[in-house]
């Protein structure tokens, strides 16, 4: 990978026309934001940010959350989960301590999940929960 010899100077320039025709309390556009990121790949933040007249650790907060965005993006093959809505269709409370709480939901389609609380730590959750709707 080769550095972009201009990339630098052109942010700079940005950056000044930018300085000098800007209002007060006016922000940094964000295109000069991304370009300045797209150079941190091949300089560094400190490098960058000292060369440009950037604030070092705006630059580094605005890199790592750009990284953190490109790795958390799901592949174009994997769809984005998508919600429905589901009703509850059956609570049974346990009414002895051999009975497990149940669940059951039911989405439009009809389709239905049951859900037994099987473990200790879920059954006393629920067990809290119905006693407190009583």
């Amino acid at each position: 990978m080769s550095i972009p010899s201009s990339s630098l100077e052109d942010l700079k320039k940005k950056l000044n026309t930018w300085r000098k025709t800007r209002t007060s309390k006016e922000k940094l556009p964000e295109e000069i934001w991304q370009e300045a990121i797209a150079n941190c790949k091949f300089r560094g933040v400190g490098a960058v940010a000292k060369a440009a007249g950037l604030d070092f650790y705006q630059l580094r907060d605005r890199v790592r959350r750009h990284e953190l965005s490109r790795t958390q993006k799901l592949p174009e093959s994997v769809s984005p989960p998508r919600t429905e809505t589901i009703t509850v269709s059956k609570i049974v409370p346990p009414t002895d301590r051999e009975q497990l709480p149940l669940l059951e939901f039911e989405n439009a389609h009809g389709v239905k999940l049951r859900v037994e609380a099987n473990s200790d730590f879920a059954t006393k959750l629920l067990g809290a929960f119905f006693s407190s709707v009583r």
